[in-house]
Formats: structure tokens, sequence, C-alpha cells
């Protein structure tokens, strides 16, 4: 049972961090204002209706008052102005892409820039060799000295770990493994210059 000392030290303690709280929670939504008018502040003609646009920044804001790193909300407001260009701009998609992306660790959005770089140069290959290119290009780009990764592992660790957001799929064809992209991550990098958001990710600290 608390002794009288100990509910007044409770209840200042409460009150202090409510008032950082809402503190936080003020600063976090001017800095979520500032990311999405610059993305948004670009000359391009939006067709979003203005319901679908109040649940899009609903599920905006929420992400950033739950802490979605700032790069993670680069991505969003990225993805909000350029899918609103588009006159079938989905709400409860967009919701689906926004949790996506601001569970994302800075390791993996590295990992998904290269696999869509290595996937672009896998077009056109039968199933095998777009496998080994997409496996080759992953090593050369991300492990080694100076690179991103120590070892394969590393790289292997987080696109395991990938397979929960659906943007990446394991499969198991002609003998052969390999994590390939899925056509959500298609849609996705339409939307999201992920090689930018690569080199943001490799700025900052681990």
């Amino acid at each position: 049972m608390l002794t009288p000392v100990e509910h007044s030290a409770l209840a200042i303690f409460n009150k202090g961090l409510s008032s950082y709280l809402r503190t936080y929670q003020e600063a976090r939504a001017r800095e979520a204002a500032e990311t999405l008018r610059k993305a948004m502040a670009r000359g391009k003609v939006y067709r979003i209706t203005d319901d679908k646009a109040a649940a899009a920044l609903f599920a905006y804001m929420r992400a950033a008052e739950e802490g979605a790193a700032r790069l993670n909300l680069e991505m969003i407001a990225e993805a909000f102005a350029n899918s609103a260009q588009e006159a079938t701009f989905a709400p409860d998609e967009f919701r689906r892409h926004t949790r996506m992306l601001a569970d994302l660790s800075r390791e993996e959005i590295v990992v998904i820039a290269a696999l869509i770089k290595a996937n672009r140069g896998a077009h056109g290959l039968s199933f095998p060799q777009a496998r080994k290119h997409i496996r080759d290009e992953l090593e050369n780009e991300l492990v080694g000295s100076g690179k991103f990764f120590a070892t394969v592992r590393h790289v292997t660790q987080h696109l395991t770990a990938l397979q929960r957001t659906g943007l990446i799929i394991y499969e198991e064809v002609y003998g052969g493994q390999a994590y390939m992209p899925t056509s959500l991550l298609v849609q996705i990098e339409r939307l999201i210059d992920f090689d930018r958001a690569s080199v943001e990710a490799a700025k900052q600290p681990s």
C-alpha cells in the first residue's frame, strides 16, 4: 500500500509525464505536418476527394503520434503525395501501406532498395537466372568491407523479417531458393523513391 508521500510523488510524476507527452505530441504533429507539406509542394495535380484525404491524413498523423521515425514519415508522405494524384486512391489501401512503412527499420529500407534494384536487372531472365542474379547483386551491393552489412547472414535475417510486410516472399522453385519481391513491392516502389530513402537510412547511426 502506498504511503501519502508515495502518492504525492506519483501524482507529481504523472503530472510531469502528461505535460511531457502533450509537448512531445505537439512537436511530432508540427514535424509531421511540415514533412507532408514538403512532399505535396511539387506542383502536382491532386485528384483525391476531401473525404478520402481526411481518412488518409488521419492514418498519417496516427503514425506520427505513435512514433514513426522521421524517414518513415517522409516515405509515407511521399506515398500519399504520389497516390493522391490518382482518382482511384483507396484510403484502406493507404492505411495498410502506412502501417507497413512506419514499421520498417533502417536496415530493412536499405535491403528493400537493393532488392528493387536487383529485381529490375533480372527482368527477362528465367527464374533460375533471376534468382541467381538477385542473390549475387544483393551480396555485391550490401556485403563486405565498407558496405552496409558485414555478412550475407545479416542480409538474410532482414529478408526473412521482411516477409511479415508482404513485400517479399521466399520461393523454392526448380530446386533452388530465393527471396523475391511481391506484387505489393512493385506497387509500392511506384510511389516511393527507395534509392533516396536508402541513402538517408545509411546515414543514420545504427
